[in-house]
């Protein structure tokens, strides 16, 4: 059977959210007036959630059924980490696309339609779906437009590289929320051959592989409504936000992207995580100090450094006990 696209949610302990994502999915792919013409595939690999994910969704399996739509369940053994669980659920795909889903992430009504317009006039290898931020309650962040944002309306992109340089820093801030992603499957599944998965942004990498010469446009209307307070994005490890995301802009400049481009996206990435580093390092997660950090990439020729990688130079127990004690006065101040 061909399926024009298939859904990849890879999920942990999302009980509540997960149905909700899903039937979003559906509404949309229903909403499409022409989606008779094609058959459409959902796989959930769960990452041994410890809830009642597999419950929920073995119930809502079973209760709906469609004549073009197939929901496919996978379940890992062992919890084998969120990028390496969204890189497995891919190579179960069997669309000609897939579009990676998060899943507490809304498909909008018009989404799987914005999407098949452009992969049936258009012919790109990559699209980023067009997003509206929203909270908990799924309302609108107020002063937040729609990312990423066209740059004077040009939505398509010959390259990969191209379009990461015509992006820039905004690159930093929508390329993590994989809900965003739509790519030729053929493609990502020999990017992922050549690529390591070796740390939380290796779906990155392929990314990067995958795309790098290849046709790329960003769809002109939005069709998902993401979550940007969700369970995922807490402060308890930077190692995800610094290391990890640097070693990817590092592997891109590494395989052909511009080394201005990559070198101003390292730069934003310290300067937006520094304070993070700071606190992992005060909370005995780290020994060493950002400074190292930034030195380690002998390419990244830039003296960046503000406040917070000077109190990256404190050691950890310095560093832990006045953590404590300004938590302790803010505590009774506040």
């Amino acid at each position: 059977m061909n399926f024009i696209l298939t859904f990849c949610i890879p999920t942990y302990n999302r009980e509540t959210e997960l149905i909700g994502a899903i039937k979003s999915i559906i509404s949309s792919i229903l909403n499409y007036k022409d989606n008779h013409s094609y058959n459409f595939e959902i796989i959930v690999s769960d990452n041994c959630s410890t809830d009642q994910t597999i419950l929920y969704l073995d119930n809502f399996i079973a209760e709906n059924k469609f004549k073009n739509i197939y929901i496919l369940k996978f379940r890992n053994s062992d919890n084998i980490g969120p990028s390496s669980n969204l890189i497995s659920c891919s190579k179960l795909a069997n669309g000609k696309y897939i579009w990676f889903f998060s899943d507490d992430d809304i498909m909008m009504i018009d989404g799987v339609h914005n999407i098949i317009t452009d992969l049936t006039t258009k012919q790109f290898s990559f699209s980023y779906a067009t997003r509206i931020l929203v909270n908990d309650k799924l309302e609108r962040i107020e002063g937040i437009s729609a990312q990423p944002k066209l740059l004077n309306n040009q939505s398509v992109f010959g390259t990969g590289m191209e379009l990461l340089k015509k992006l820039n820093i905004e690159i930093t801030s929508i390329i993590p929320f994989f809900s965003s992603i739509v790519i030729l499957r053929h493609n990502w599944l020999i990017a992922a051959k050549k690529v390591e998965d070796d740390n939380e942004f290796s779906y990155l990498n392929i990314l990067f592989e995958a795309i790098k010469v290849d046709r790329c446009i960003i769809t002109a209307k939005p069709c998902v409504l993401c979550r940007i307070n969700y369970r995922g994005f807490k402060r308890k490890n930077s190692y995800v936000w610094i290391d990890s995301f640097i070693k990817s802009f590092n592997f891109a400049k590494n395989i052909g992207y511009d080394e201005i481009v990559c070198k101003e996206m390292v730069t934003h990435i310290l300067s937006s995580h520094s304070k993070l580093y700071v606190i992992d390092k005060a909370n005995s997660f780290r020994n060493s100090n950002l400074f190292k950090l930034r030195n380690r990439l002998s390419w990244y020729k830039n003296n960046y450094y503000d406040r917070w990688f000077f109190i990256s130079l404190i050691p950890a127990n310095t560093l832990r006990i006045l953590y404590i004690i300004i938590k302790y006065i803010r505590s009774k101040i506040f």
